[in-house]
């Protein structure tokens, strides 16, 4: 009975076969899984037969007015059996993702944001600094062991390439490793003169009310102000300068020093943040621009 209430799995295999027919035999991105979905829906049930199928052994599940991201949905559309309609929770949640993703590597985030981005570097940075004391790592290392409140997992090792994204901000001018020991040392400096006080039984990253933010004030404000660096900058020659990046390198290169900078280094952090390849990065920024899935002028003023 496979298929009989639905969709198989071997169309389901089928829909991948094409999908990466369609690739360019090195990659298969969303944007083209989604088109691909979009064409077999534009063909119907009578090219795919179980488009045609509306009945369940259950009952069927109804949903009401809704919203997924900046998406609205009203009530019955894209109702748990509609097929062509669920195309567009899945296109809500995705546009969801990437705004996300792209927006955070702006670094243009609430002061919050840029609170717990800070408390992570240093956690992970007293972590790798655990790792590199041999002597005592067995006792440091679950000292700074953590649980993520993002995903409750528990988090024993330092994410590196999130620590070099960080310095890079912090100190561009500095080696990441040197940086790292000069803020590692002034926060163990800082407990030891007990003027950093970290709530009883909790990791610093969920400690609050503990002079962290004051005592690390000059990074906090680095953070928080990073994006100021691109004030200035025309939002609709940034969009452009991300679809020549793409389709042609020579003319990006005609840009100014600010502009290319500027592209690079969100390429960058969604490579380092999110672990994009940097051709995938620029895909997913172009399809976002071209959705209009993000506003550059929203991001950088």
């Amino acid at each position: 009975e496979e298929g009989k209430f639905g969709i198989s799995v071997r169309q389901l295999q089928n829909i991948m076969r094409n999908t990466i027919t369609s690739s360019d035999g090195i990659k298969v991105t969303v944007r083209l899984f989604l088109k691909q979905l979009e064409k077999i829906f534009s063909e119907g049930p009578s090219v795919h037969h179980w488009l045609a199928f509306k009945v369940s052994r259950r009952k069927s599940r109804k949903t009401g007015a809704r919203s997924i991201g900046h998406i609205e949905f009203a009530e019955g559309d894209s109702n748990f059996e509609n097929y062509s309609g669920l195309i567009k929770v899945v296109k809500a949640i995705y546009f969801t993702w990437i705004r996300k993703e792209i927006t955070i590597s702006t670094v243009n985030r609430n002061p919050d944001q840029i609170e717990m981005d800070l408390r992570k570097y240093l956690q992970h940075a007293l972590l790798a600094n655990a790792i590199e004391n041999k002597a005592f790592s067995h006792l440091l290392i679950p000292r700074y062991t953590y649980i993520d409140p993002s995903n409750g997992k528990k988090v024993d090792s330092p994410d590196y390439d999130f620590m070099i994204s960080i310095e890079k901000i912090l100190k561009p001018e500095v080696a990441p490793l040197d940086c790292r020991h000069e803020i590692s040392a002034r926060f163990l400096k800082a407990m030891d003169q007990q003027t950093i006080k970290i709530q009883l039984d909790q990791p610093l990253i969920n400690s609050r009310d503990d002079m962290v933010n004051e005592v690390f004030a000059a990074e906090f404000n680095t953070l928080l102000s990073h994006h100021r660096s691109i004030e200035g900058i025309d939002p609709d020659t940034i969009s452009n300068a991300f679809f020549h990046r793409m389709s042609d390198y020579d003319r990006f290169q005609h840009y100014s020093e600010d502009i290319q900078t500027y592209v690079n280094t969100v390429l960058s952090n969604m490579s380092q943040r999110f672990h994009y390849s940097e051709e995938i990065a620029l895909d997913t920024i172009t399809y976002a621009l071209r959705e209009e899935i993000i506003n550059i002028s929203d991001m950088i003023n």
